[in-house]
């Protein structure tokens, strides 16, 4: 049973029924909810701030066959007041929406096979945080057997695949597992460690970030709810902070484009 947090509710500024929505859009950064907003704007969708019960939300209205789209911006990461976790379940009770996308930045973990702006959709999320340690002969021990793989919503899978085959984005979308944490990467070794001990021989992870595993706690894993979409800023290594500088901005423009492309040109699917 999902507990929701029981905070005291600011006066809305429209009444509380006027927030349902279809797909709720997830943003963790100032660039990211920047250029999700001129996406928006380029496909001639509203971005119009809404005042909710606990937090600001902004209405892109109808897109394609969604009737309504709702974005959030949450803090970095999953774990405080204001991070994916606590924000997917307050929204998603205020909402009542069926569909969550969290859209922005990543990091890739294969300088030779990926590029810069790459965007990334999540088959499934490992959370590399769930690990036993224990004690060695020489050194810790860390075993990851309990990090399962969480699968992605698949209609909206489905729906990424298509827009995926097109000329425009056959060459930059890949399509895997992405780790999810805590940790802020800064070390190629680290970051190949995971990679190494997390991927599966015929699906290897393709990057990692920090706010997935927050939506984890706002869905049935028998019925999953969302998906991650998110472009390369960097490769989480010792170049990681001047990349994200060079690259966020275009790394957080192909997520958003590629998200918003693929809700107005397609038909949503039901679940198999």
């Amino acid at each position: 049973m999902i507990v929701i947090p029981q905070l005291t509710p600011q006066p809305a500024a429209i009444p509380a029924e006027d927030f349902r929505c279809d797909v709720l859009l997830f943003v963790a950064t100032t660039s990211e909810k920047e250029k999700l907003k001129e996406a928006a704007k380029n496909l001639g969708l509203s971005f119009r701030r809404l005042k909710g019960a606990y937090f600001r939300y902004y209405d892109l209205g109808p897109v394609g066959s969604y009737p309504r789209v709702l974005a959030v911006q949450t803090e970095m990461g999953t774990f405080s007041r204001g991070g994916s976790a606590a924000r997917a379940l307050m929204a998603v009770a205020e909402t009542r929406a069926t569909a969550m996308i969290s859209v922005g930045m990543a990091f890739g973990v294969d300088r030779r096979r990926q590029q810069h702006g790459d965007v990334l959709v999540s088959r499934s999320l490992l959370t590399y945080d769930n690990r036993k340690v224990s004690s060695g002969f020489w050194s810790s021990q860390i075993d990851y057997s309990e990090a399962k793989p969480f699968p992605a919503k698949e209609s909206l899978l489905r729906l990424f695949g298509i827009l995926a085959e097109r000329d425009e984005w056959k060459s930059r979308v890949k399509f895997g597992p992405i780790l999810t944490g805590g940790a802020k990467i800064h070390c190629a070794k680290y970051r190949d460690h995971l990679v190494k001990h997390l991927s599966q021989d015929a699906d290897p992870v393709i990057g990692g970030e920090m706010e997935g595993a927050g939506f984890l706690a706002a869905s049935d894993p028998a019925e999953p709810a969302w998906i991650v979409v998110k472009g390369i800023s960097d490769f989480a290594d010792k170049k990681r902070d001047r990349e994200v500088q060079l690259w966020r901005n275009y790394a957080c423009e192909n997520a958003a484009k590629f998200v918003l492309t693929a809700l107005r040109d397609f038909e949503p699917e039901s679940e198999c």
